[in-house]
């Protein structure tokens, strides 16, 4: 039995992708002219999606620590510069599909979303499973075949009868077209094992080597282990290379058992080397007579809860940072001209040396893939081997935390089903 669609892999972009295809989403405009003026007919498709894993969206369910945030609220061309050096690939498929798109179809599956103040959109129960039960009911309904346990082996195109043949172990498919979805890297207790490396090179392919993206930075010769899970807010997060600023952003941090995280250290980690050095600012517009005055309004306290009272952080920090220059006893009417210099220097440009970054193990997404410039970014499609397209992770596109990365998996799920139905059609 021949198939209309196979796609390879049940995440959030397999998932949206067999929806797609399916018809469940409207067309585009210009989809839509296209089809009117040939008499193209909505017909059902046979389509198949093949899982590995035993169970569909393995990673989606721990999006958000297992509150899933799907996407973030603002215009389209907001989120442009989230991916980096990939923002004119997304721009089509984000604009195609949106974050108004992925809330409305959520809702008419009875799951409501909210927004965070930080911008981050969740659905109200804060419910992953809920997120992918709902997906599920509607590839369901849309007739979509899924079946698990069933890794792919190998994949290539039949030249005389224009078919794609995809191996599993147990038996070989055939179908029209073919999408692959079959995600990086990054967390590999979900069974991402990046099959895209050899999957991709089969159609001639190439491949931007896979790294760990989105990941916390280990840190030589720590010293705040007793800090951990203290977070500050909005911070001036500085990197540099040989002396050289590299790079800096003002962002949430984490401090962690053996270096640091969260979003702002996330957000720069993929340009981040060993050796490198971070610095982070904790009131960056500071000046010796700002601390001045603060001492002077709490001349007869430490100068560790002072700090801490005025930065709005937590005090073992605070004491911990200035611990390390003997000033974390001392009263704010005892630190001298030169401790005012060393104070301003240690809560702005304590350096913290970059050993290692965490690996896939603790990567929230992978950055690398196939390369961007042999996909069509309006369909998803192949430059090299029409019929085929690829969607999610597997391609060379991460984004910032926050939401961004499942946004272009729905996406880019959405506009490669529509890629395969509208090849279909022609």
């Amino acid at each position: 039995m021949i198939n209309d669609v196979i796609i390879v892999g049940a995440g959030p972009a397999g998932l949206f992708a067999a929806l797609a295809a399916s018809g469940r989403f409207p067309q585009n405009s210009r989809e839509k002219r296209t089809h009117e003026k040939k008499g193209v007919q909505n017909v059902p498709r046979k389509i198949l999606l093949l899982e590995k894993n035993p169970t569909a969206g393995r990673k989606l369910l721990l999006a958000g620590g297992g509150r899933c945030n799907v996407t973030h609220e603002g215009e389209m061309r907001d989120f442009l510069p989230k991916y980096g050096a990939a923002e004119r690939f997304v721009k089509p498929v984000l604009f195609e599909f949106s974050n108004t798109s992925l809330i409305n179809f959520l809702a008419e599956e009875g799951v409501l979303c909210q927004t965070r103040d930080d911008g981050k959109i969740f659905p109200r129960s804060e419910s992953a499973r809920d997120v992918l039960s709902a997906i599920l009911r509607a590839t369901e309904s849309a007739g979509v075949c899924i079946r698990y346990k069933n890794p792919v082996r190998d994949v290539e195109f039949l030249e005389e009868q224009f078919l794609f043949r995809v191996c599993t172990p147990e038996t070989t498919y055939l179908s029209r077209t073919l999408i692959l979805a079959v995600g990086g890297k990054s967390y590999p207790n979900t069974g991402a094992t990046g099959d895209a490396t050899f999957l991709a090179p089969k159609f001639n392919h190439s491949i931007r080597t896979l790294r760990p993206a989105l990941t916390p930075v280990l840190v030589r010769n720590y010293a705040l282990k007793n800090c951990s899970g203290i977070s500050l807010r909005n911070v001036l997060i500085t990197q540099w290379r040989d002396s050289k600023k590299i790079a800096s952003r003002v962002g949430d941090v984490l401090f962690a058992l053996n270096g640091l995280s969260g979003p702002g250290i996330l957000d720069l980690s993929k340009g981040i080397q060993k050796n490198d050095v971070l610095t982070l600012s904790l009131a960056p517009d500071w000046t010796d007579r700002s601390l001045l005055d603060v001492l002077e309004r709490h001349a007869n306290k430490r100068l560790p809860a002072a700090l801490a009272l005025e930065l709005n952080v937590a005090e073992r920090l605070v004491s911990t940072l200035l611990r390390q220059k003997g000033l974390d006893e001392r009263r704010c009417l005892e630190i001298s001209r030169q401790e005012r210099k060393t104070t301003l220097s240690i809560i702005n440009m304590n350096p913290f040396v970059i050993q290692s970054l965490g690996d896939f193990r603790l990567a929230m997404v992978t950055t690398g893939g196939v390369v961007l410039e042999e996909i069509n970014r309006q369909t998803m499609e192949s430059r090299l081997r029409s019929g085929l397209f690829f969607c999610g992770e597997m391609l060379d596109v991460d984004g910032d935390t926050g939401g961004y990365n499942l946004q272009f998996a729905f996406s880019s799920g959405v506009a490669a089903g529509r890629g395969a139905r509208r090849f279909l059609d022609v």
